[in-house]
């Protein structure tokens, strides 16, 4: 029988089941902040914000901000801190090796980890993420901040394809650790929980209100509000920008232009 196919109960030992449990559950609560920051921040970063939320201020902006703030954090805690505090995925790793797992099952625990292969690709991702967390998150490096060398910049380049490659990476060992037991995000982040969790209503919180500012927003409204001024507009813009705004007209229900 499969190792994730039995109890946790029967393959934790006894004596260390309760701190398993514990710490598992305690980790689970880090993946699933994680996983849903990430996910609203992919959200709004995918949404064409300069078309449409440039009208409402900086809020947006501020938003994806503090989610990549708290994704960074996230990371860090979780894979890379050193204090002797914390429990990251490696540690939790090692107490389930060293004392917490049966030794019947200790063989495909080590197989499942060895298809993880976390420890080769987080060591290839920690340096971004420390030089990030370091300079610009938890701490404010003024010189790098301000006047960074060329080095400097190249040394922070991060972008949404790393960030989520190190969320797949980090889902998978969390799997294996928690013997595939819990999941990593909010059920209503599930597509096929969505409209369930929604009451039938169109995508997640995040899409019903990012279509709210859509829908009240000047380049959607235009053809209604500046009718004058739309033609102007529809020809000096990208095509398929136009299409987009066309598309979002007839998902509210507005006249066809």
């Amino acid at each position: 029988m499969p190792l994730n196919d039995h109890k946790t109960s029967e393959i934790i030992n006894p004596a260390h089941l309760a701190a398993y449990e514990l710490e598992v559950g305690a980790i689970a609560n880090e993946i699933t902040n994680f996983n849903a920051n990430l996910y609203l921040m992919e959200k709004i970063f995918h949404f064409p914000g300069a078309l449409i939320l440039d009208d409402f201020g900086p809020f947006w902006e501020y938003v994806e901000k503090a989610l990549f703030d708290s994704v960074i954090l996230s990371i860090w805690k979780l894979c890379i801190d050193t204090d002797g505090e914390g429990l990251t995925l490696g540690k939790l790793r090692n107490k389930i090796v060293k004392d917490y797992i049966k030794p019947e099952f200790i063989d495909e625990f080590i197989d499942n980890l060895k298809a993880a292969d976390y420890d080769k690709n987080m060591a290839a991702l920690q340096g971004v993420y420390t030089e990030i967390r370091h300079n610009y998150v938890a701490h404010f490096n003024f010189k790098k901040a301000t006047t960074p060398t060329a080095e400097e910049i190249a040394a922070r380049q991060l972008d949404l394809k790393q960030l989520l490659g190190t969320r797949d990476l980090m889902n998978t060992m969390y799997q294996v650790l928690s013997l595939d037991r819990y999941a990593y995000l909010p059920v209503q982040y599930y597509p096929d929980s969505m409209n369930i969790a929604t009451g039938g209503g169109p995508g997640t919180d995040i899409d019903r209100l990012l279509d709210l500012f859509a829908k009240n927003s000047e380049a959607v409204n235009m053809p209604d509000r500046q009718p004058e001024y739309w033609p102007v507009f529809r020809e000096s813009r990208p095509p398929e920008e136009i299409q987009y705004l066309l598309g979002l007209r007839k998902k509210f229900g507005m006249p066809a232009v």
